[in-house]
């Protein structure tokens, strides 16, 4: 029951993509808060929380080799966890504005339920299980945008429910937005999504044809995210695709000779022919974007301008910010006489850190800074570990650990740049989709006894 209850607020959260809508956002946040009760439940009546070991998610054979990421470093990853957890609701609740402060709310707790059921409460088998679910939920949902992006690019407005309960078209008609009705929001979750499909395609533990169509879906994900025309996709494509070729290199250099030099072989033409591509589509969406129109070519000014406003802010509030989404109306405090009087009611700061910044202050960044490079060191060590213990020909059968932890470690960077210039991280289908690459870099705890009832089990390939 909490592995469907999390696929259905999973699928909800991203049919209606929409960033400001409490009562549209409501129904996977209490889904989610119903699978936080059976997995408490499940827990308390199992009493394997005492006992969970963490083992690596790749075993070969009958070995036990753990990973370098030691049980304390996991104990010490939840406290932090918790205690972000924990300042960041506090907070919400502290907020000037109590509906700004719900907003929030939303967020952080949904994101809080995912990350301690996927990542901790559920163990050994069911685990696995979950976390691999979840990326198939996520290529569904991939799917569903690339259908309606279909739609859109031969003229006609797709499907979206956030249409049909609010009435509104997409506010970015001359762009491909998939089901959301922001081409930024699109792009992001296409890059993120388009991602993992390649993981699993070259590293994913299926059939050589479903190896093959989910890189072609991942490759038509990409190609999706450029023809959006977001920048921010753009830029943070190309991080990622670095992240992505370093890990991929890593992952193989345990292979068999000849296995190893056709993938690095491979990956280089993919290098090559992806950089050829970025180049030619990062110049075509910034000639774009630039030369439509006077407020295309101010845009990144106003940007800066918000930048500016949002730090003249947390100058004011430097330890713990001025409250949850505060930017939205002290701004006003700190206005900028060079800000387009078409921008004089912003919502947000274009950028994540400095919106932690104004509004949680300086403890509220270096939670979430601390979060992000924790997660990416163990990240990097997880995929070199798997890379000795998959075997020599690992490549030829598959492994789910890899590929998830490899489009892990790729989504986080794609989200960690894009919210440099936007603020994705608001919109709670995209913000599911970060915490799941977070839940994949961990390893997978085994537990005496699994929350499905029956015994734990070591993790399978």
């Amino acid at each position: 029951m909490t592995k469907f209850l999390i696929y259905i607020a999973l699928i909800v959260a991203g049919l209606i993509g929409i960033t400001l809508s409490v009562p549209l956002q409501a129904p996977a946040v209490i889904l989610l808060g119903f699978a936080a009760i059976f997995a408490a439940a499940q827990v308390v009546k199992c009493g394997s929380a005492g006992v969970r070991k963490f083992e690596n998610q790749e075993l070969q054979n009958s070995g036990t080799t753990k990973l370098p990421n030691s049980k304390t470093s996991i104990a010490w990853l939840l406290g932090l966890v918790l205690v972000s957890v924990g300042y960041f609701v506090v907070r919400a609740c502290l907020s000037p504005v109590w509906d700004l402060g719900v907003e929030d709310l939303m967020l952080i707790i949904s994101a809080g339920i995912l990350y301690l059921i996927a990542g901790y409460a559920v163990t050994g088998k069911s685990g696995i299980l979950l976390r691999q679910g979840l990326a198939w939920v996520v290529v569904v949902l991939l799917l569903l945008h690339v259908g309606a992006a279909a739609i859109q690019l031969n003229g006609g407005e797709g499907y979206s429910l956030s249409y049909y309960f609010t009435g509104a078209g997409r506010s970015s008609p001359g762009n491909v937005t998939g089901m959301y009705s922001y081409y930024g929001s699109f792009a992001n979750f296409a890059v993120i999504a388009g991602l993992l499909c390649l993981c699993l395609g070259i590293w994913g533990r299926l059939s050589v044809m479903r190896r093959v169509l989910l890189c072609l879906l991942g490759v038509v994900a990409l190609g999706l995210a450029v023809w959006s025309q977001s920048r921010s996709a753009i830029v943070s494509l190309v991080v990622a695709l670095v992240v992505f070729g370093v890990l991929m290199s890593m992952s193989i250099a345990k292979q068999e000779h000849g296995i190893r030099r056709r993938m690095r072989r491979g990956l280089l033409a993919l290098a090559i022919s992806g950089g050829i591509l970025g180049v030619a589509g990062g110049l075509w969406v910034f000639e774009k974007r630039g030369g439509a129109s006077i407020e295309e070519v101010s845009y990144s000014g106003v940007r800066s301008q918000y930048w500016a406003m949002a730090a003249e802010q947390w100058i004011d509030y430097p330890m713990f910010g001025a409250g949850s989404r505060s930017f939205s109306y002290e701004c006003f405090r700190y206005w900028s006489p060079n800000l387009p009087t078409q921008n004089a009611n912003p919502e947000f700061v274009h950028n994540e850190y400095l919106q932690l910044l104004a509004d949680y202050g300086l403890v509220g960044l270096l939670l979430i800074l601390v979060l992000f490079g924790w997660h990416l060191v163990m990240g990097g060590k997880r995929v070199k570990c798997l890379a000795e213990q998959v075997g020599e020909s690992g490549i030829k059968q598959g492994s789910n650990a890899m590929a998830l932890a490899i489009a892990g470690m790729s989504g986080m960077t794609a989200m960690a740049v894009h919210i440099c210039f936007d603020f994705r991280t608001h919109l709670l289908a995209n913000l599911l989709l970060l915490v799941s690459c977070a839940v994949w870099i961990l390893p997978v705890a085994k537990s005496t006894v699994s929350l499905s009832g029956g015994p734990g089990v070591k993790e399978s390939k």
